[in-house]
């Protein structure tokens, strides 16, 4: 069994030695949400795409995507309270594979609308994310091109 000296001399080997100098590059950790979450939450998503309105620059709709937390118990660690929504909420704000996702999600039901293609529709997409207690919405506004929906009718 080691000495309270052992012990001492241990502590005052140069491993232990306080730093003395100030840290030039500080590093943090970042949170964000990866790539399989975002699949995973929107794989249970509900949608809702309100019928176009054609305009000048194309046809638009509004979209509203919901993400109940509260059905992903068997899948993620974090609790499904509303401080985690709001977690989700602002980390979604902005995320390109978030936007990628309500796209995809949204392609098919928007390029009918335009009588168009799925793989040809140019779509614009803008939305913002906001928590009701445990549950993630996602409103957006999207703009099929107008170029192409002429294109097609011609």
């Amino acid at each position: 069994m080691p000495t309270l000296t052992h012990i001492v001399n241990e502590l005052r080997d140069p491993r232990w030695s306080r730093v003395h100098k100030i840290q030039l590059i500080r590093r943090e950790v970042r949170e964000f949400l990866s790539v399989s979450a975002i699949g995973a939450l929107f794989s249970r998503a509900e949608h809702r795409l309100e019928d176009g309105l054609y305009a000048e620059d194309g046809l638009h709709a509004s979209v509203t995507v919901a993400l109940d937390l509260g059905a992903f118990s068997d899948v993620f660690r974090e609790r499904a309270d509303p401080a985690t929504a709001l977690r989700v909420a602002a980390l979604m704000e902005g995320d390109r594979a978030v936007h990628r996702q309500i796209l995809s999600m949204i392609r098919t039901e928007l390029a009918a609308l335009a009588c168009l293609d799925a793989r040809s529709a140019q779509i614009e997409l803008e939305f913002q994310v906001r928590a009701e207690g445990r549950t993630v919405f996602v409103d957006g506004d999207a703009v099929v091109s107008l170029a192409k929906i002429a294109g097609a009718h011609q």
